[in-house]
């Protein structure tokens, strides 16, 4: 069992003196002030420094500050703040001490909010799942792919997870892709894997389907780089298209109501003025997190179950696809059978829309996707 206390710096107290009796901050509780307070949380905070290389934590303790003063509504959530983490003398040391920590979350049921940092860090948290061999889903949104199909990406998260032959990670979806910025060779090679990407364009265009793809996913990752430069300013990567602030905000609501998230993950903040409106957002993309985490109804759905009506549609008389929908949020999954194993299926979260698909025939890009890769 690790020392948790090891792996941080305390949240600089100048940060929640005085607060308003009404706000989050004030809620929070500060895990060096009351460890034992860990027990009962439901989530946790941890701040990462921007690169790794130092312990500069101007960043995500400038929205802490912003986030701290906003409103606390959220009878059923207890929060404790970690404070930021202390990096290893090299990379890979950061990296195990992250898994470490992921680890030790993942034993009390408690989904840490990932704070600052970039890329990078998203390799420490998945190493922490593939150590304990669990199978994951990872979801990020971000304006470039980063998979090696150039020597610039040979070192990020993903291209390393798939080099590493891991064969922990199910599945992972791109969310709001910037064509012009992504080369079709790299498109190419996740096809390969069956992993799923969806262009900016398609996402905007009808935001709520983003909800079935982040309902399955274990690790959500944001990069603010998603977002149009108008939004923000601090960020690593600037473009003038990318999601709306307000539709960063609702993705993130999103998040905290996926039945089965184990870590939520925002990064790639750079430094600049204080009170500068990215560390604003980002800790109002926070909040509707928390929000959407207090509202969360887990499901799963059967026959059996009353809540769930069952749908069975046939596709052009060569597949047949069972769908359920819930009686009590109108969501949506289908199952997608295992052909090396009858009787057994695997079911899947899905939208309105692909039913409406299959009932013109059409199979959903999703349902095939998975058929292939568990077949």
């Amino acid at each position: 069992m690790i020392l948790l206390e090891d792996y941080f710096i305390p949240t600089e107290p100048s940060l929640y003196n005085l607060l308003p009796d009404n706000s989050l901050g004030n809620s929070i509780v500060q895990f060096d002030k009351n460890p034992s307070a860990l027990n009962d949380s439901t989530l946790a905070i941890i701040g990462f420094s921007n690169d790794f290389s130092s312990d500069d934590c101007f960043v995500v303790d400038s929205i802490r500050k912003r986030l701290y003063s906003l409103v606390y509504n959220f009878t059923n959530i207890k929060i404790i703040d970690l404070g930021n983490f202390r990096n290893g003398k090299a990379l890979n040391d950061t990296h195990i001490g992250i898994r470490d920590v992921i680890i030790y979350l993942y034993e009390k049921n408690i989904i840490p909010i990932i704070i600052g940092g970039n890329q990078n860090g998203i390799y420490g948290i998945y190493l922490a799942f593939d150590y304990i061999k669990k199978f994951l889903n990872i979801a990020s949104i971000e304006a470039v792919i980063q998979i090696a199909d150039n020597d610039e990406y040979k070192q990020s998260y993903l291209s390393r997870i798939i080099e590493s032959g891991s064969k922990y990670l199910f599945n992972y979806t791109n969310i709001g892709y910037q064509s012009y910025f992504q080369s079709q060779k790299s498109l190419e090679e996740l096809s390969n894997y069956y992993f799923d990407y969806f262009r900016l364009g398609i996402i905007r265009a009808n935001i709520k389907e983003i909800e079935p793809i982040l309902r399955d996913a274990e690790i959500i990752n944001f990069s603010i780089n998603a977002i149009k430069s108008s939004d923000v300013s601090l960020n690593t990567f600037s473009s003038p298209n990318g999601f709306s602030g307000d539709e960063a905000c609702q993705i993130a609501k999103y998040a905290g109501l996926s039945d089965k998230l184990l870590a939520f993950n925002i990064y790639d903040i750079i430094k600049g003025k204080e009170y500068n409106q990215t560390y604003l957002l980002v800790a109002q993309m926070i909040w509707y997190f928390v929000e959407g985490i207090s509202q969360k109804q887990v499901e799963f759905p059967s026959s059996e179950n009353s809540n769930y009506k069952k749908f069975i549609v046939h596709i052009n008389n060569e597949y047949t696809v069972v769908f359920y929908k819930s009686l009590r949020t109108d969501r949506w999954w289908f199952e997608i059978p295992y052909q090396k194993i009858k009787e057994r299926n695997l079911i899947v979260s899905c939208s309105y829309n692909d039913y409406i698909k299959a009932c013109n025939h059409e199979l959903p890009d999703k349902w095939w996707l998975t058929y292939q890769k568990i077949n």
